[in-house]
């Protein structure tokens, strides 16, 4: 006779030596094994999607809040193109012997674009962590489940989707209110574009870390970078060989330059300046994410 065990396996009377029998071991499903590596390979990539998705609707949290509030919004893109539009009126007939006899409007555009990436990137992240610091949302949002990481990759992520909107609306300008010829060398100003975008990300997260408070981050981040604007050449041409020097070791000078090179219509070397210019970014892309990771608050200091 045949029962049946607690577990549903069959039993089939005695075995050889007379003792109990054991239960047999119930089939295997046919491509049981192969549907477990499937299921294991999808596990394995799940994480990547997941943060993937995480970071993206981030970003979209972070647009939505950002448009939401159109005066910070209107200024972020008004600022740098207001410039441009001043600046270029003033000097609109003037040539520039020294870099190849370029309009004024010419060397402006290279100019107010990397101040509008640096205003979006160094100067708005830098204030909007700050804030949101001291006012404790960094902390609150710190204690939800999404990931911190995935909180400033959405961030760095709207700065980055608002500085391609600004370099297209700075170029866009100058192409049509001052007849400028787009960029030469396009694969060089995106290169130059990301490099410099990832460069003041890591210096605006960085530099929170020596801002006490809400009320003192305006003052300390102008003071770092209208200098460096102003030394470097961004609003007219600055001849003195000394600051010239004194600007390339900055990122602003080497920012500006790599995209003036970006409008040149000669051949672009590798080498050379361009190159210096490229190092000199990464180096202080690596100096703020290094002083980012290890500096960086998500709670006001006490008192």
């Amino acid at each position: 006779m045949s029962t049946q065990g607690g577990e549903g396996a069959a039993v089939t009377g005695h075995d050889e030596e007379g003792g109990p029998a054991r239960p047999e071991k119930p089939e295997r499903p046919a491509g049981a094994g192969r549907r477990a590596g499937v299921t294991r390979g999808r596990r394995s990539r799940r994480p990547i999607r997941t943060d993937l998705g995480l970071v993206g609707r981030q970003v979209q949290a972070e647009q939505r809040a950002f448009w939401r509030n159109p005066m910070s919004a209107g200024f972020t893109f008004v600022f740098p193109l207001m410039f441009l539009v001043i600046f270029s009126s003033l000097n609109s007939g003037g040539k520039l012997p020294d870099y190849g006899n370029i309009r004024y409007t010419e060397y402006y555009v290279p100019g107010i674009l990397a101040f509008a990436i640096i205003s979006a990137c160094f100067t708005n992240l830098a204030l909007t962590l700050t804030n949101r610091r001291e006012m404790g949302i960094l902390k609150r949002a710190r204690g939800t489940p999404l990931p911190s990481w995935a909180l400033l990759a959405g961030l760095l992520g709207s700065e980055a989707l608002v500085s391609l909107v600004l370099a297209a609306l700075t170029v866009g300008l100058g192409m049509i209110a001052y007849h400028n010829q787009a960029p030469h060398h396009v694969a060089w100003a995106l290169l130059v574009l990301v490099l410099g975008a990832v460069t003041f990300c890591a210096l605006g997260v960085a530099v929170t870390s020596v801002i006490p408070n809400a009320d003192s981050a305006p003052a300390i981040v102008n003071l770092l970078v209208f200098p460096l604007v102003f030394l470097s050449g961004t609003f007219f041409p600055v001849d003195n060989t000394m600051l010239q020097r004194i600007s390339d070791v900055f990122p602003v000078r080497p920012f500006q330059t790599g995209f003036l090179q970006s409008f040149d219509p000669s051949p672009l070397h590798a080498g050379g300046p361009a190159l210096r210019n490229l190092l000199t970014l990464a180096a202080w892309a690596a100096a703020g994410t290094v002083v980012a990771a290890t500096t960086f608050r998500w709670d006001k200091r006490k008192q």
